[in-house]
């Protein structure tokens, strides 16, 4: 029961590294400036309006 519970445990510990690890914001410098393009599709109108207040 024990041995079970140490199983469990380090097996819950491994799962949290592995989802933390992907997480990460990996290697910074390597060519990144701080902008991001995202294109957005919507069937709204006057979503551009939207759009210019977030890029504000």
């Amino acid at each position: 029961m024990k041995n079970h519970r140490i199983l469990t445990t380090v097996a819950a510990l491994g799962a949290s590294a592995l989802v933390l690890t992907g997480c990460s914001a990996g290697v910074s410098g390597a060519g990144y400036d701080g902008k991001v393009t995202i294109d957005f599709w919507s069937w709204a109108p006057n979503t551009h309006q939207l759009v210019d207040v977030w890029n504000e």
